[in-house]
C-alpha cells in the first residue's frame, strides 16, 4: 500500500500544478499593444498572443532631446492618443510598457501559503517592510516560485516599479479609452527589458473558469478513487482526511487574520487618501506662491506648519502683494504679520505676510478621524 500512496501524492501534486491560482501561468493569452521609448524614439507597436515576442511597429515618433521625459512625451500625446483609440481594444487586449530593467526592484520573499489567496493585497500590505516604498508610490506584481508544505510557507517574486515611470507612459492614454488598472499588472524581466502588462478585464474571469472545470475533474476521479479503495484501508484513509481536515481549519484560521490585517490597512489607506485631498500639497502651494509673486520680490523665507503659510523677503511694492496672493485658490487670510519697513540701503520694503493653506481644517479633521 506504500507504493500506491506515493502514486497517488505524486499524482496529486502534478494536479496542483494546473491550477492556475496555485502557479501562475506568465504565458500571454491576449493580443497586446506595447508602447515603448528606445534612442529617443516613442514607439507604438502590436503583439499578437501567437507571437508576443514579435511586435508589429505602427508608428515611431521620434522625441526631442534635451527636456525632461514628462515634457517629451506630452509633445506626442494627441498623434500617439489617435493610434491608440484606432488600435487599442482595453476590452480584449492587454497595454504592455517595456521599459529598461533598472527600472524594477526585483527580490523573492517567504510569505504564508495562506496569504496565496489574495497574494497581490498581501504583497501591497508588506510593501514597506519588503522594500523601501509605499505601496500606493510603485506598480507591484507577485507571483508564487516555491512552496515549502512542511513550514506552511510559499516564496514569492515580487516586482516593483516606481509609479512615475508607469504613469509617464499610461498619461498617453485617451481618457475615452479608460484607465488601465494598476492592480491587475503582471511585471517580468529578461535581460535588460522589462515588461509591464496591464490585463483585460475579463483574464480573471477565464482563469476562474478554468480552475473551475479543473475542480469539478478532480472532483470526479478523485470519488472514483475513494470507491476503488480496499475496505480493509478505509480506517486509514479515514485517520488521514481527519488530519487534513484539521490542517484546512488552522489554514482558514490562519487566512481570517490575514485578511483582518489586509482589511485594517485599506482602512488607514483610506484615511490617509482623505488627509491628502482635503488640502493641498505643499509642493503645490510653493508653486502657486512662486508664480504670483512678481520678479521684482526676493523671497528670503518660506515656512508652511500646520497649514499656516508665511513668506518674508523684500520688494519694490510689498504692499500690492496681498492682493496677488488673496487672488490664489489654494490661500485664505492674506495679511501682514508685521508693519512693512523700508531699507535704506536698497530701497526696497521688507515684508512679513502670513496666510492660511484653504482645506487645512477639513485636513485636521480627517486626520483625528484616521486615529
Amino acid at each position: 500500500m506504500s507504493a500506491l500512496r506515493e502514486f497517488f501524492h505524486w499524482w496529486i501534486t502534478e494536479l496542483g500544478n494546473l491550477v492556475p491560482g496555485l502557479g501562475r501561468s506568465r504565458a500571454p493569452v491576449h493580443d497586446a499593444l506595447v508602447l515603448e521609448i528606445e534612442n529617443d524614439f516613442l514607439r507604438v507597436a502590436r503583439a499578437t498572443r501567437r507571437r508576443p515576442d514579435t511586435a508589429k511597429p505602427l508608428i515611431d515618433l521620434p522625441l526631442e532631446p534635451g527636456r525632461d521625459t514628462d515634457a517629451r512625451l506630452k509633445a506626442v500625446a494627441g498623434e500617439v492618443g489617435a493610434a491608440l483609440e484606432h488600435h487599442y481594444r482595453p476590452d480584449k487586449m492587454s497595454l504592455v510598457l517595456r521599459l529598461n530593467s533598472d527600472n524594477v526592484l526585483s527580490k523573492i520573499v517567504k510569505l504564508p501559503a495562506a496569504t496565496e489567496e489574495n497574494l497581490h493585497a498581501v504583497v501591497g500590505f508588506e510593501m514597506e517592510r519588503l522594500t523601501p516604498f509605499r505601496p500606493e508610490d510603485v506598480c507591484y506584481d507577485g507571483v508564487v516560485v516555491g512552496r515549502e508544505p512542511e513550514t506552511r510557507q510559499i516564496s514569492v517574486r515580487i516586482h516593483v516599479v516606481p509609479a512615475r515611470v508607469v504613469n509617464c507612459l499610461l498619461a498617453l492614454v485617451p481618457s475615452t479609452l479608460g484607465v488601465p488598472d494598476r492592480n491587475r499588472a503582471r511585471i517580468s524581466t529578461e535581460g535588460k527589458t522589462a515588461r509591464v502588462e496591464f490585463l483585460p478585464p475579463d483574464a480573471a474571469g477565464r482563469g476562474g473558469r478554468r480552475v473551475l472545470g479543473l475542480l469539478v475533474v478532480a472532483n470526479a476521479v478523485l470519488l472514483g478513487v475513494a470507491a476503488g479503495i480496499p475496505l480493509f484501508d478505509q480506517h486509514t484513509a479515514l485517520g488521514q482526511l481527519r488530519a487534513q481536515l484539521e490542517r484546512a481549519r488552522r489554514t482558514a484560521a490562519e487566512a481570517n487574520a490575514v485578511q483582518a490585517r489586509i482589511d485594517a490597512y485599506q482602512n488607514k489607506v483610506a484615511a490617509v487618501r482623505a488627509v491628502k485631498s482635503a488640502r493641498p500639497a505643499a509642493v503645490e502651494i510653493l508653486e502657486e506662491v512662486a508664480a504670483r509673486l512678481p520678479d521684482s520680490t526676493w523671497v528670503q523665507r518660506i515656512e508652511l506648519k500646520a497649514g499656516k503659510l508665511r513668506v518674508s523677503g523684500s520688494s519694490a511694492a510689498a504692499s500690492a502683494l496681498i492682493a496677488l496672493l488673496e487672488a490664489s485658490t489654494l490661500l485664505d487670510r492674506v495679511s501682514f504679520v508685521s508693519p512693512v519697513t523700508r531699507d535704506s540701503r536698497t530701497g526696497r520694503e521688507r515684508f512679513l505676510i502670513s496666510a492660511v493653506v484653504r482645506g487645512a481644517e477639513m485636513a485636521k479633521g480627517a486626520r483625528g478621524a484616521s486615529r
